[in-house]
């Protein structure tokens, strides 16, 4: 991996770290689902895309006003 690269993958990872940690702060709906979609995850279980589905529902609510 080239200097450049390595450099746009650390910003990047730090950018979405804290779009992710304002989105959790502003929808705590968001910030449950990730808590447990996390070891889903990990263990490679069935649910991940229900839980996908989930916070997408979470987010088009948001984002609809409702």
């Amino acid at each position: 991996m080239t200097l450049r690269n390595l450099a746009r993958h650390a910003i990047n990872q730090w950018l979405n770290w804290r779009a992710r940690r304002a989105i959790h702060k502003a929808y705590p709906d968001i910030a449950e689902l990730d808590r447990k979609h996390k070891p889903v995850i990990k263990a490679h279980r069935r649910g991940s895309a229900e839980m996908y589905r989930r916070k997408r529902e979470v987010m088009t609510r948001a984002l609809g006003g409702v």
